[in-house]
């Protein structure tokens, strides 16, 4: 199957990664996930929790619950509603030999609509990270039946060549996926789905990048579950990667820049086709501690740094890419974010071995930063919006925890823990002015990252 949509259908089992389905997935959607590519409104579907378990060969069951919210503006009061969906899928037809694999399945369940704790949810999310709650009142909900198709096809290729940069991708398959998705309520809802996705698929782990036609139409259940669909409703840029059990998505909507993102868990994973090499790739995904962010990473091994001599089992390229909230910035209901992209060297102190092991690192990176403001309540210290970007340098000192065996003969996974002390430099400084307001901004910081690490064979 080709890999789920951040604005995917609740209760449709879309793959969380390009590949065979695993036997059971947790994924955790929320539009501050998005990578602030596009606009975080915090409203509509704000944040939504969905687990998929497979029951043999032909039945998968699944739970979805989704806090919905409309925020008041200076002519309407604001509302929200939550919708909670579960459902069975059954397996029609499921192929998984490449180059062609497929997937066909129907699905029934049912929706309830109303007041589901989701405000309960969202803003204990809210006084975590230190920003205002959203009080609205609920709407009378209503409960739905519902019935749902999908069907998924990749069509995949190894490269004929070896890449010295990036060992890893001849080792696994190119190539194209396409999604179907609709599903049709007893109240009149429809919502249905087309997506067509480049593709990078690994024996535990992939890559995409893709369009995704959202349809939503009919009747709705509530005025907030209407604004939903019309806030996602459209053509969205979807993207995303996987190593190991964990995976990140987004979407970036291009009727109204709106964004969304999803995080998740896979147990159970079968293997993917993949080529011959036996590359290894090792990826990252956590949270800082001192500012409200997510940052991602890849680290590889090119065949360049077999002439580093003796640091040549230390050393390995990395990308990075980390967003949120910026640390140490307290103005009134604003919140200024970030976005920043990195490429640098990565050199462990100690080399890689089996079993628990203690690894120091230190890295260096250069890459641009990106900061603008959020406004958070109603009276922001900044009124409008105020961006701007700068080339920046980052290095870190860090502490790797591994267990498990190394990946062997390219398959395996190993998995470890980060911890690391960031500093950046941007290269210029600037200055947030609005009225007699002045505000320095692109500044000198430190922070704090904690990271899941996956060591897989691709």
């Amino acid at each position: 199957m080709a890999a789920a949509y951040a604005a995917a259908i609740p209760g449709i089992p879309e793959a969380p990664r390009p590949g065979n389905l695993p036997e059971t997935w947790i994924t955790w959607s929320n539009d501050a996930f998005g990578g602030e590519i596009g606009k975080n409104s915090d409203d509509f579907r704000t944040n939504a929790m969905s687990l998929y378990h497979r029951f043999g060969d032909k039945w998968i069951a699944s739970l979805d619950h989704s806090t919905l919210t409309v925020k008041a503006t200076n002519t309407t009061a604001g509302h929200r509603s939550d919708e909670l969906s579960t459902g069975a899928t059954y397996v029609l037809y499921e192929r998984h030999d490449a180059p062609i694999a497929s997937f066909f399945g129907t699905s029934a369940g049912i929706r309830l609509s109303g007041k589901h704790g989701g405000a309960f949810i969202q803003n204990n999310w809210h006084e975590l990270g230190g920003i205002n709650t959203v009080d609205l009142d609920y709407e009378d909900g209503t409960n739905s039946a519902w019935l749902g198709l999908h069907g998924s096809w990749i069509f995949t290729k190894t490269l004929p060549f070896h890449l010295h940069v990036a060992p890893f991708a001849p080792s696994g398959r190119w190539g194209l996926g396409l999604d179907v998705s609709n599903l049709l309520t007893t109240n009149g809802t429809f919502e249905g789905a087309l997506g067509l996705r480049g593709m990078l698929m690994g024996k535990d782990g992939g890559m995409w990048l893709g369009l995704r036609e959202e349809i939503r139409a009919g009747q709705h259940d509530t005025r907030t579950t209407e604004a939903v669909a019309e806030h996602e409703d459209g053509t969205w840029i979807s993207y995303g990667a996987s190593v190991g059990s964990f995976f990140f998505q987004g979407g970036y909507n291009l009727k109204n820049e709106a964004a969304m993102g999803s995080v998740g868990g896979l147990w159970n994973r079968p293997l993917n086709p993949s080529g011959q090499n036996n590359a290894t790739l090792m990826g990252e995904i956590g949270a800082t501690i001192n500012s409200y962010g997510i940052g991602v990473q890849f680290r590889w091994r090119p065949q360049w740094t077999h002439k580093l001599g003796r640091f040549a089992d230390f050393a390995t390229v990395l990308v990075d890419y980390r967003f949120g909230s910026v640390p140490g910035v307290e103005w009134a209901d604003n919140t200024l974010r970030s976005q920043q992209a990195l490429v640098g060297l990565d050199l462990a102190f100690l080399p890689l071995q089996d079993g628990w092991q203690f690894q120091p690192f230190s890295y260096l990176g250069l890459g641009y930063r990106y900061e603008n403001t959020h406004i958070e309540g109603p009276n922001p210290q900044f009124a409008q919006q105020h961006e701007v970007g700068a080339a920046v340098v980052q290095g870190g000192l860090g502490l790797r925890t591994f267990w498990g065996d190394l990946p062997k003969d390219g398959t395996g996974i190993r998995y470890g823990l980060s911890t690391t002390f960031d500093i950046w430099q941007p290269f210029h400084e600037d200055t947030f002015t609005e009225g007699a307001l002045s505000e320095d901004v692109l500044q000198a910081h430190n922070s704090i990252s904690v990271r899941l690490i996956a060591h897989v064979g691709w």
